[in-house]
C-alpha cells in the first residue's frame, strides 16, 4: 500500500536475546529497552518476552505492543516486573494493561488517551498497594528523604490540558527529611484550578490532625 509501512518484532525465547526479524542474536547480557512509547523516563533494563507491531500510514502508525520485563532495574530501582499492552489505534492510545511489580507492592495502570486535535481528552486510572516510597523518590531524584509504604487510588479524566484528578492516598510509617509520622491519609478532587479536601488525617504518637471539606485556590 502506498505510503504505509508494516514492521513485526517479536521475541522468540525469553532471555536469549532472539528476535523473529529474520536475524537474531543469543547474549547473557542484559537487555536494555527505552520505553518511550509507555512514557517512562530514563533507561529501563530487565529480561524481556514481547511483541510490538507498527503498521499503517508511516506518518500517524498503529502501534501493537504487548511485553512483560523481569528482573527489572528502572533508574537504579529495583522492581520484580514490568506486564504492558497498550495500542494506539488512530489518536487513540488504550493501556489495556500496566503493572509494576515491586517485592512487596505494586502499581496498577490502565485507560485511555486521545491526541486528536480537537478532542484532546484522556481518562486514566491508577491505583498502588503497599508502595515504597523511598524507591519512588530514587526514581524522580527527590534531594529529601522520603519513606513509607504507600497505597492510593487516583483518576484523571477530561480534557488533557484541564484534567480533573480525583486520588485517595494513605501513607504509613512515613518520614519527610526529619519528619517522621505513623499514618497520613488524604481524599481529594483537584479541578479547573480548585482542591478540595474531603478529608485529611495525620496522625504523629496518638496526636491528630484532622481537616475536611475545604477548597485551596491553586
Amino acid at each position: 500500500e502506498e505510503d504505509s509501512i508494516v514492521l513485526v518484532v517479536k521475541v522468540i525465547e525469553k532471555n536469549t536475546g532472539k528476535f523473529g526479524i529474520g536475524a537474531g542474536y543469543n547474549s547473557e547480557e542484559t537487555i536494555v529497552f527505552p520505553l518511550i512509547l509507555i512514557s517512562l523516563i530514563g533507561k529501563l533494563r530487565g529480561q524481556a518476552t514481547g511483541s510490538l507491531e507498527i503498521k499503517g500510514n508511516y506518518t500517524s502508525p498503529d502501534l501493537y505492543l504487548s511485553a512483560l520485563i523481569e528482573d527489572v532495574q528502572l533508574e537504579k530501582v529495583p522492581l520484580n516486573s514490568i506486564k504492558v499492552k497498550l495500542d494506539k489505534i488512530g489518536s487513540v492510545v488504550r493501556i489495556n494493561q500496566l503493572k509494576l511489580s515491586q517485592r512487596k507492592g505494586e502499581l496498577v495502570a490502565g485507560g485511555w488517551i486521545n491526541l486528536d486535535e480537537d478532542n484532546k481528552n484522556l481518562d486514566i486510572h491508577l491505583s498502588a498497594d503497599n508502595v515504597d516510597l523511598s524507591q519512588l523518590s530514587n526514581l524522580f531524584g527527590f534531594e529529601e528523604e522520603i519513606k513509607g509504604l504507600a497505597s492510593f487510588k487516583a483518576e484523571i479524566n477530561g480534557d488533557i490540558n484541564s484534567p480533573t484528578v480525583f486520588f485517595l492516598a494513605q501513607v504509613e510509617k512515613g518520614k519527610v527529611s526529619d519528619f517522621y509520622f505513623d499514618k497520613f491519609k488524604v481524599d481529594a478532587l483537584y479541578n479547573q484550578d480548585i482542591l478540595e479536601v474531603k478529608q485529611f488525617v495525620l496522625d504523629k504518637e496518638g496526636h491528630k490532625i484532622i481537616f475536611s471539606n475545604c477548597s485551596l485556590y491553586l
